[in-house]
């Protein structure tokens, strides 16, 4: 296939996945929504599946491109500072399709959906440190800079089936999200 064909194929799943249609706000509104709440000893993911029509069927979190070179810090004595926690379910209407495992000091983690459909939501508890020598809040707290730049992918899959892998990055507001491409950001 030459390179004009790939590019009008990836162009016509794309617009499959996320329709260009007339952009109004209430479409503009964030498709899927990742917030990160630091809450020493406990820090908290709250993922919203806002969308009205895609389903999230596999999600991951990148902190290696994080300001705050932030890993998980799951185990006593491990990698991380003081305190710990390993991943738990906190909340929500999305159904694992298996047990997450988050190995200590990684930076990432890998949550499989049997499902998370439109209008669910799904809170998790992690703890998260820094390795910063200068750190805003010390390395057992981040802050908003710290969380800068991590990054969320998604698996989402439409109604008609068709599959699409979307990747985000965490702003200093401890958010990301995932937004139709007819908008601007």
């Amino acid at each position: 296939m030459n390179h004009s064909k790939s590019l009008s194929v990836v162009t016509a799943l794309a617009a499959i996945a996320f329709p260009a249609t007339a952009a109004t706000t209430e479409n503009c509104a964030p498709l899927v929504q990742i917030s990160f709440l630091e809450g020493a000893p406990v820090d908290r993911f709250i993922i919203k599946n806002s969308s009205e029509e895609f389903e999230i069927s596999a999600m991951e979190i990148n902190l290696a491109s994080s300001r705050g070179r932030l890993i998980f810090d799951t185990i006593n004595g491990g990698a991380g500072v003081e305190v710990f926690q390993p991943y738990k379910t906190v909340a929500g209407s999305a159904r694992l399709a298996q047990a997450v495992s988050v190995s200590d000091g990684s930076e990432n983690v890998g949550i499989r959906f049997e499902s998370f459909p439109a209008g669910a939501d799904y809170t998790f508890s992690i703890d998260v440190d820094d390795r910063l020598t200068a750190s805003e809040l010390g390395q057992i707290r981040v802050s908003g800079s710290e969380m800068e730049g991590a990054q969320a992918s998604f698996d989402l899959v439409g109604k008609k089936g068709v599959a699409k892998r979307v990747t985000t990055s965490f702003g200093k507001d401890n958010e990301a999200n995932v937004r139709n491409t007819a908008c601007s950001s």
